[in-house]
């Protein structure tokens, strides 16, 4: 009898520590995806993560803001049809860059900045970069696109332009000596 009671304390004993080891684990994979959450919410460029398949499983309101797409919208749905890029040069639509990471399995930037149209219509021009997110294993299970909106910046550039090429005019038209 009491080899039975005791052994009774001890498979509860063990179960609540086991139990204990479940709520701990648990409670640290809770605040790893607190922190990661957190973590994407406060990066200042957008950022979409994607599965494989290029669906898109994850964003920053950042991303949401400059996309004109709701992550709830958005989740599920491939890049290709919420992230439209499109070749500068010909018009047409260009691959997205969560496509060639994911077939390259490397990290990808485009050669230039390009351009996309937002859900609302809006074209914005913009600089990318894609990259796979690998398994602890080193298998690829999705990409992360990071998207920053150029827009601003390459008008206040095209300005400069414009008022470069003024200014030379005028200092090459001017018949008298300017003196600067």
């Amino acid at each position: 009898l009491v080899l039975m009671i005791f052994g009774a304390v001890v498979a509860a004993g063990t179960s609540v520590a086991v139990g204990g080891a479940i709520v701990a684990d648990a409670k640290r994979l809770a605040e790893q995806a607190e922190l990661l959450r957190t973590t994407l919410t406060s990066i200042g460029d957008a950022v979409i993560v994607t599965d494989i398949a290029g669906r898109i499983t994850d964003m920053n309101p950042v991303a949401e803001a400059l996309i004109a797409w709701t992550k709830a919208l958005a989740s599920g749905q491939p890049i290709d049809n919420v992230f439209r890029v499109i070749d500068e040069q010909s018009g047409g639509p260009a691959t997205t860059l969560v496509t060639i990471a994911l077939n390259a399995g490397d990290v990808v930037r485009p050669a230039r900045p390009g351009v996309f149209i937002t859900r609302d219509r809006v074209v914005r021009s913009i600089d990318q970069q894609a990259s796979p997110i690998r398994s602890k294993q080193g298998k690829i299970i999705g990409a992360l696109l990071v998207v920053r909106d150029i827009s601003e910046s390459r008008k206040v550039a095209a300005a400069m332009q414009v008022s470069e090429v003024r200014y030379r005019r005028l200092f090459e038209a001017a018949k008298d000596g300017i003196l600067i």
